[in-house]
């Protein structure tokens, strides 16, 4: 199965990255990396596998098609997928592998506004995590809905 996500949907408010192609490429890798975990961490790995091979029939079930569009908003390219994926591509792209270790570029006169990105990324995947899991338990489908995804904004969390 193809991803649900693409690079067009990193091109609004605070997930937007730029759409160079050697951006691009590494978004991709990290899509591709990145969507099954948080699938299978939103659905359960059982209600996952359901989803891929339901969409992978020639004419999927309305069931699964109806699960997907709560996931992804294709018409606006609005997906949590997609905000789960740019904190995960954000993190590891914030310092440069040398055969030193890692090092963070020095920025003068400027502002890394690292904390801000990711808090407000990871909380707008909240947002619609939560909203996702009302969709399914409210759908007139059964979802045998097994999450362990994250549904506290990270600010509650870091006070912990």
């Amino acid at each position: 199965m193809t991803n649900l996500i693409d690079h067009t949907y990193f091109t609004r408010d605070i997930i937007k990255v730029p759409q160079r192609s050697e951006v691009i490429e590494r978004l991709n890798d990290a899509i591709s990396i990145n969507e099954p975990i948080y699938l299978d961490r939103l659905l359960g790995s059982e209600l996952h596998e359901q989803l891929i091979q339901g969409l992978d029939n020639p004419v999927p079930d309305a069931k699964w098609i109806e699960l997907r569009d709560m996931i992804v908003n294709a018409d606006i390219k609005l997906s949590a997928i997609a905000y789960y994926v740019y904190v995960k591509f954000y993190t590891a792209n914030q310092s440069i592998f040398t055969g030193l270790g890692d090092v963070k570029p020095n920025v003068e006169n400027g502002i890394i506004a690292d904390r801000y990105k990711i808090v407000n990324a990871w909380n707008k995947m909240v947002v619609l995590n939560t909203n996702i899991y009302n969709a399914m338990v409210n759908s007139e489908y059964e979802y045998d809905v097994d999450t362990d995804l994250a549904l506290y904004n990270i600010d509650t969390l870091l006070d912990v």
